[in-house]
């Protein structure tokens, strides 16, 4: 491709030399973004009872977002599959659930940190496992948080909006706390 072409596909939003020009590591990442949307969405097919066929079209979709992660494409995969998910399951309680969220948190971590590269570039490994511990904690709180609907679930108690609105409200502090000291102090 000629470098006038080569600028035209640029301009055109096209992957061009962002594709071709990819390290080893972004690589990686965007095959694990890639295989966590399939995973996710092969839980949802699987518990709705769709055909294979149904995972098929998001996860190409998926592998596309992933020559561009830095597009708005990441985000109309993730409403894809958040989508298929609430059509799919009705039990807050399955199993599946928790599988499913923890490969959208895989996924929004591999391609944030793939968008966040430049061309050909490569992530120090401090900056990998930071990385790494953040999406293990989202994923352990996920999990718990999962695992407290179960028990509440299985003990069929009425509904009460003043603890509901306690519970968001803790919730939300504790989102502000976790964020406040992940974030780098100048």
């Amino acid at each position: 491709m000629s470098a006038t072409g080569a600028a035209a596909a640029s301009a055109a939003g096209h992957a061009g030399p962002r594709f071709v020009g990819a390290s080893r590591q972004q690589w990686l990442l965007r095959g694990v973004a890639t295989v966590a949307a399939a995973v996710a969405m092969a839980v949802a097919a699987g518990v709705g009872g769709w055909p294979a066929a149904a995972v098929v079209a998001p996860t190409l979709l998926a592998a596309l977002a992933s020559i561009r992660p830095d597009s708005h494409l990441p985000l109309v995969v993730d409403a894809a599959i958040v989508g298929s998910l609430a059509l799919a399951i009705d039990d807050p309680a399955t199993p599946w659930l928790p599988v499913a969220a923890v490969c959208l948190v895989i996924r929004h971590a591999a391609t944030t940190l793939a968008a966040s590269l430049p061309v050909g570039g490569a992530l120090a490994p401090s900056i990998v496992s930071r990385w790494l511990r953040q999406a293990a904690a989202i994923a352990a709180g996920t999990v718990g948080l999962w695992v407290v609907v179960v028990v509440l679930d299985r003990r069929d108690l009425p509904g009460s909006a003043v603890l509901t609105a306690l519970a968001l409200t803790v919730a939300a502090a504790l989102a502000l706390a976790v964020r406040e000291r992940s974030t780098d102090r100048p």
